[in-house]
């Protein structure tokens, strides 16, 4: 620093107008009525957008997702399905004030902002590892404050929601293969495909 007295000064320049800047930034925070502490009027964060994580259960009809299936007697027969998955989910909602609306004083404040709970729309994803994602959906979920009467500022919340779901990669008997038929002319074994299947959603998920 000796070579260079120039830059010292303007180093301690700078830290001296940093400090100056924080102090200011600091003194105006303090002030008395320029930032007032959320009241119970103060909109909810629960309003709007959030995220949490969850267990869902997806369901469709029995036979749509095949696990294993053999040929016996000359005919095919489906030893192991999946109409039933649980698995945990990402999600992503939005409560919303005219949907929540209806439900009146039980869910809004006097300004008619989402107080303890709400209703709004999600979207959710199951990540996965052979696949960037393993299934995507969504629906109306209804949002509930997890202590009742806490701050406006508190996000942490239980959520429910319906709906359907799409799994991309679902494996199912290959083309012309069908179940309790015999094999198509010419062909000894069962073959299999991947492709998209709707199911119904149901998703439980806590907000953070």
């Amino acid at each position: 620093m000796k070579k260079y007295p120039g830059r010292r000064k303007a180093f301690l320049r700078s830290c001296f107008l940093a400090a100056a800047i924080v102090g200011a930034g600091s003194a105006i925070s303090a002030e008395p009525g320029k930032n007032p502490a959320p009241g119970p009027e103060t909109t909810s964060q629960l309003e709007g957008w959030g995220f949490g994580a969850g267990l869902s259960i997806t369901f469709s009809k029995s036979g749509k997702r095949i696990e294993d299936a053999q040929v016996i007697n000359g005919t095919v027969r489906v030893t192991q399905d999946r109409s039933v998955l649980s698995r945990v989910m990402l999600e992503t909602h939005y409560l919303s004030r005219l949907l929540t609306k209806p439900m009146g004083d039980r869910c809004l404040d006097s300004s008619g902002a989402i107080k303890e709970c709400g209703l709004g729309f999600f979207m959710a994803v199951q990540p996965g590892t052979t696949h960037t994602i393993e299934a995507i959906g969504g629906g109306l979920m209804y949002g509930h404050r997890r202590k009742p009467g806490a701050p406006a500022t508190d996000t942490s919340a239980f959520n429910f929601g319906i709906g359907f779901v799409v799994d991309p990669y679902a494996k199912t008997l290959g083309d012309g293969i069908h179940k309790d038929q015999p094999l198509p002319a010419g062909e000894t074994v069962v073959r299999f495909k991947e492709r998209p299947i709707w199911s119904g959603l149901l998703f439980a998920s806590f907000s953070f």
